[in-house]
């Protein structure tokens, strides 16, 4: 704990390294909601590339996996990113909902289309953000 906000994840946790502890003080607690992707680069100075979509709606509608598809496919030719880390951006509390669980689905299926491998999972919450180390779907 930092006093800002609260990371939910041992802050030894294998699954977590440096770049995405930085990268998780960089988020904070959620503002509103959106879905950040982080595009990672193997061996590359800095950890790849940042986007953000907002005006998130609340349930992913059936078109996101094709929409999302059409960004990471673009994202994937421009620079030779091997994985994504998404983070869901949302007020409420670290559990995932079921409509987290949408957008997870949604991202996961987009980034198996276009060959990306699924990096460490974030959820932004009202007072942190919760990692984990593979999708929330149980």
């Amino acid at each position: 704990m930092t006093g800002r906000f609260r990371t939910i994840a041992p802050p030894d946790s294998t699954f977590i390294n440096d770049a995405d502890r930085q990268f998780i003080e960089a988020l904070g607690p959620a503002i509103r909601r959106q879905l950040w992707l982080r595009f990672d680069t193997p061996g590359a100075a800095t950890k790849g590339v940042v986007i953000q979509l907002d005006q998130l709606p609340a349930a992913a509608p059936p078109e996101a996996a094709a929409n999302l598809t059409n960004v990471m496919a673009a994202l994937v030719e421009q620079g030779n990113h091997t994985s994504v880390t998404p983070v869901l951006e949302r007020r409420g509390g670290p559990q995932p909902t079921a409509r987290d669980r949408e957008w997870m689905r949604a991202v996961r299926d987009a980034a198996e289309r276009v060959g990306l491998d699924i990096g460490l999972v974030l959820i932004s919450h009202s007072r942190g953000v919760r990692a984990y180390a593979q999708y929330p779907d149980g």
